[in-house]
């Protein structure tokens, strides 16, 4: 009668086998992890869909876009932010609320009853990208920003007087209401989302100036819904209930817009104008520095906030963005910058930006 016998693996075969295995997982793990960034970034496309859809209905019920900052609970025998509650200076993010499922939210601050420090907040996955660090998805921050259009700095060439430069005074809301003033530099060829607080804070509302707020509707962008971005990401975008009744050039413009400076690539136009600083690039950075984390309470000054006030995402190779016809794309790192403003300015032929003669083609709005 034979004998059957089995034996179990060797120390040096059981070795292999780990080595094999180990070997096969660190091949697949990368692929894995792909497949779960492609999910996050088509999760964030699809949710700048809904910010994009949000604004265009808007847009249909007020017959216009918001303002990047507009004023609600309102009341013109009262001044803006007042201790009782009216005339709340709010940002875009909460004027969109009750288009986006949040109307509990934006009733809390709607309400004359509620001062400001009463109002809800609330973390809302909505304006949070899902590849931002788990760390900065908390709280009010946000992931997106709207299209505020020119961000006017001293020096930059006088629209309305050749030959003469901005003063600190023309871009300030301390501005006289004739000639170029803050008014003028900040209209609808620019940009999309404009600022909607008159000024000065002080006396009631019906008393502040200017007495028709600027406002862009779909019929204002001449150079086409589908030319014109809405909102992209960015790494150091603020918190949703940021807002500043002076407007831009302020630490919360930076939170919650981006904008365009007055500057050229002179690539697809030749304008002779200075080139953009690295750091107001798409998904770019200042000379010799890592990209910036997505913290925004790394970002001190206000120079740091309209600096990196720009799309910007973790996204590898670019960034999401949502046009006014609700479409998404993403734009690539070297988009050039000159291409940036025509995609941000409404009606680039009238605006401010040094580069108006370009037509766009399909090959500059990325993959």
């Amino acid at each position: 009668m034979s004998k059957s016998t089995s034996r179990g693996f060797t120390l040096v075969e059981l070795l292999v086998v780990i080595a094999i295995i180990g070997v096969l997982v660190a091949l697949l793990l990368p692929a894995v992890q792909a497949a779960r960034e492609s999910a996050r970034k088509m999760q964030c496309s699809t949710q700048l869909r809904e910010l994009g859809q949000a604004a265009l209905t808007f847009e249909g019920s007020k017959k216009r876009f918001p303002g990047w900052q507009d004023v609600i609970a309102r009341d013109a025998s009262s001044g803006l932010n007042t201790a009782a509650g009216e005339n709340k200076v709010v940002g875009w993010p909460i004027l969109l609320m009750p288009y986006l499922d949040q109307m509990q939210t934006y009733d809390s601050w709607d309400s004359r009853a509620n001062s400001i420090a009463n109002a809800s907040r609330s973390f809302m996955p909505i304006y949070s990208c899902p590849s931002r660090q788990s760390t900065y998805r908390n709280g009010t921050l946000i992931s997106y920003i709207a299209n505020a259009g020119y961000s006017a700095q001293v020096g930059d060439p006088d629209p309305a007087a050749p030959g003469m430069t901005l003063s600190a005074t023309q871009i300030t809301k301390s501005a006289p209401t004739t000639g170029t003033d803050y008014w003028e530099l900040h209209d609808g060829t620019s940009g999309v989302f404009l600022d909607r607080i008159p000024h000065p804070s002080t006396p009631a509302l019906s008393g502040m100036v200017p007495n028709r707020l600027p406002e862009v509707t779909t019929t204002d962008v001449d150079d086409g819904l589908s030319n014109t971005l809405l909102f992209s990401e960015n790494l150091l975008a603020g918190t949703w209930d940021a807002s500043n009744p002076s407007g831009y050039n302020t630490k919360e413009q930076g939170a919650i817009t981006f904008h365009w400076f007055y500057a050229s690539d002179n690539t697809v136009c030749t304008t002779g104008v200075a080139a953009p600083a690295a750091a107001w690039k798409i998904n770019s950075n200042e000379p010799g520095k890592n990209r910036p984390l997505a913290d925004p309470n790394q970002l001190a000054s206000v120079a740091d906030w309209l600096k990196y006030a720009r799309p910007s995402a973790w996204h590898s190779g670019g960034v999401n963005v949502v046009f006014a016809d609700k479409h998404t794309a993403f734009l690539n790192d070297g988009l050039d910058y000159d291409v940036y403003q025509q995609l941000m300015t409404p009606y680039g032929k009238k605006s401010k930006m040094p580069c108006k003669g370009y037509v766009l083609r399909a090959e500059d709005f990325g993959g």
